[in-house]
């Protein structure tokens, strides 16, 4: 877990996150900053978290966003699933690769009943 404690402050503790991992971090505004972890050249001393985007939260799994995954996400899903280009989380692109496919389904049945 970490905490965000300032707009130049950043804390935490990363484990189990690989090189290279983007991770999310969600505000109460209802945007996310993504960032992308590099430990450099294997030195813990080093760590290095870079701000790549800020954008809408999506929670796997609920494309409406309305905190929860269900029928209706399924929904939205289905009527995108084919979709290979511009897609977005409101479409039912959960994994972000810009199409709605079955590795999009598969996120959505694995969070299906989960709230956030």
């Amino acid at each position: 877990m970490f905490a965000i404690l300032g707009y130049d402050h950043l804390v935490g503790e990363f484990a189990g996150l690989p090189d290279g991992t983007q991770f999310a971090v969600p505000t109460d505004f209802g945007v996310a900053y993504l960032f992308d972890i590099d430990y450099g050249a294997g030195s813990f001393d080093s760590i290095r978290l870079t701000l790549a985007a800020v954008g809408p939260i999506c929670n796997p799994g609920d494309a409406d966003g309305d905190g929860d995954v269900d029928l209706d996400d399924f929904a939205i899903l289905k009527d995108s699933y084919g979709t290979t280009t511009g897609t977005t989380c409101a479409m039912g692109d959960f994994n972000g690769d810009g199409a709605v496919d079955l590795d999009d389904f598969v996120i959505l049945k694995q969070s299906f009943g989960n709230t956030y």
